[in-house]
């Protein structure tokens, strides 16, 4: 069985973004338009590979295009759901809360068949942390499996990429999931990922992600990816 977390986003251009945090009597997002993607925009991503010490990886990036194939879906139990298209033949999945907060569609999936779903809130505008009761699933050959997803706003900053600068709100979301075997052991994974939001494009510019696997609490990898808006175009 797989877990498919559709968080999808990220890249790194090969300028450095330029960022400044909110301070006291500046708020980036204070005066922003918020709004939603829209058929036919695009969106062009560098994405490089991160090592253990978070240093970039060379020869490990690539370019990644999404764009925004249908809107107003009434899929996975809600309406007004968006499809973005990108390399990878599973399409993302968003919509966005009454609150004006991003909905990414999650989905658990055995033998390539999506078996459940859930939509997780990523709190850009309420600011109001999303904390969802931890999963636990039984399988048949005895594995007990756990998994908590908490995200949290975490700050808003400007952000300076693909020739435009961009009031952001800052999400960080962590992963934790562990499998526990009935021979005894156990693995673990944990992700934690930084999530920066341009409410004017209605998606992100950049994204973090750092990958921590375990095996009976020593850790037996780790890895990253940095992803950064290179180029856009909204209809």
């Amino acid at each position: 069985m797989g877990r498919t977390i559709a968080c999808v986003f990220v890249l790194a251009v090969l300028l450095s973004a330029c960022k400044s945090s909110t301070d006291s009597n500046t708020d980036p997002l204070s005066g922003v338009t918020w709004k939603s993607l829209t058929l036919g925009s695009s969106l062009t991503y560098l994405v490089e590979e991160l090592d253990s010490t978070d240093n970039l990886v060379a020869g490990k990036a690539f370019q990644l295009t999404m764009v925004v194939d249908s809107v107003g879906l009434a899929e996975w139990g809600r309406t007004n759901v968006i499809r973005i298209r990108q390399d990878d033949p599973q399409p993302i999945f968003i919509s966005y809360d009454e609150n004006g907060d991003l909905l990414i569609l999650n989905t658990t999936t055995t033998n390539g068949v999506v078996t459940d779903f859930s939509w997780e809130r990523l709190p850009v505008k309420s600011r109001i942390a999303n904390t969802p009761p931890t999963t636990d699933s039984t399988y048949p050959n005895g594995n007990v499996s756990k998994t908590q997803v908490t995200d949290t706003f975490d700050g808003s900053e400007n952000i300076t990429t693909a020739g435009k600068s961009f009031g952001c709100a800052r999400v960080i979301s962590t992963y934790v999931g562990s499998t526990d075997y009935p021979s005894g052991g156990q693995s673990k994974y944990v992700t934690t990922t930084t999530s920066w939001y341009a409410p004017e494009l209605g998606f992100f510019v950049e994204y973090r992600e750092k990958d921590l696997s375990y095996s009976d609490g020593t850790i037996t990898s780790s890895k990253g990816w940095l992803w950064r808006l290179t180029s856009y175009h909204i209809q």
